[in-house]
């Protein structure tokens, strides 16, 4: 185990340059596009699902004209990329109205299914608005970044440690490594999240960052509350 005294890894500068890059698909055909692993991904055993979710919503976005930004995403994994190799993505485009778009983006490796994704477009309107209170928890700026709480768990997060960072990603309450050890459990998790670096200037690129950034700890409130971890 690295001595608990030793200085975090800090984010690779470029990590969200990779990103952008990951979500440039390459287009086949009609409404057919190629979709390709950062570089880090290939120190893991499968496609990490955020990247399925978010070049799948590029691949869709990509064939809706318009300004009918994603209203919802509903995705289905079924099989575990090859992390060596490209992905395809091909889109079906179920409905085509004045406000709505519906596709359906699967993506494939040899013809097998990855993942199948539902996603919805509409555009903006009004609409019944309500809002949940914040939880009390301290600002982004004050608490550590992501790398601070790998310090000692190197040997066990090796995966997280040297994955592709573009979220700064800041927890407010212990990550589950840590509560594992104190035998602590919670029934929730609460994570600031924003890119690390400036996006381009296009909605369709800030959804998919998002949602490529859900992967991440959506999973952890339920692990925290059995008292279980990654790693």
């Amino acid at each position: 185990m690295t001595d608990a005294g030793a200085q975090p890894r800090p984010v690779r500068a470029g990590d969200l340059d990779t990103l952008l890059s990951v979500l440039d698909l390459e287009q086949l055909g009609d409404d057919v596009f190629l979709g390709h692993h950062p570089p880090q991904s290939q120190l893991g055993s499968r496609t990490f699902g955020g990247q399925l979710v978010s070049q799948a919503i590029i691949a869709a976005g990509r064939t809706v004209s318009g300004d009918r930004p994603v209203h919802a995403i509903n995705a289905h994994f079924i099989r575990g990329g090859d992390v060596k190799r490209p992905i395809e993505y091909r889109v079906q485009r179920h409905r085509d109205g004045r406000a709505f778009a519906n596709r359906q983006v699967t993506a494939y490796q040899d013809d097998q299914e990855l993942c199948v994704m539902l996603v919805a477009f509409q555009d903006w309107g009004k609409g019944l608005e309500h809002a949940v209170e914040v939880p009390d928890v301290p600002y982004p700026d004050t608490l550590p970044p992501l790398g601070d709480h790998f310090v000692g768990f190197e040997d066990r997060l090796q995966m997280f440690v040297n994955a592709l960072k573009p979220i700064d990603m800041r927890y407010a309450n212990d990550p589950s490594w840590i509560l594992k050890g104190t035998g602590e459990k919670l029934n929730h998790n609460r994570v600031w999240m924003k890119a690390d670096g400036e996006l381009p200037d296009d909605p369709l690129i800030h959804v998919a960052t998002m949602g490529y950034s859900s992967d991440t700890t959506v999973l952890d409130s339920i692990i925290t509350t059995h008292g279980l971890s990654w790693g």
